[in-house]
């Protein structure tokens, strides 16, 4: 049986991915919920690290570290999720 050119490719591909680096962690909705990580937010052309907070909430709060900071900004569990594997800031 004769495969069509691009499959057989994919499948001379498939055989050997050990060149490859191994697949980084993927963030989801429901993991970044969980494990509340740090992420960066793009602020007037700063970016700054902050936290995710409000596991129970609907939409996912984003505070400076600092003590007494009464800034708060809020973000969909996905955008976050999307920031962290894209690696891209967040934008505010």
């Amino acid at each position: 049986m004769r495969l069509a050119f691009n499959e057989q490719l994919a499948m001379e591909h498939a055989r050997d991915n050990s060149h490859l680096p191994p697949a980084a962690p993927t963030w989801t909705a429901e993991r970044v919920r969980k494990e509340l990580p740090a992420v960066n937010v793009l602020i007037d052309g700063h970016i700054y690290e902050m936290g995710v907070y409000g596991r129970l909430c609907e939409f996912a709060g984003v505070r400076p570290f600092e003590y007494g900071s009464a800034v708060c900004y809020t973000f969909a569990w996905e955008t976050i999720a999307h920031s962290l594997n894209t690696g891209k800031p967040l934008r505010v």
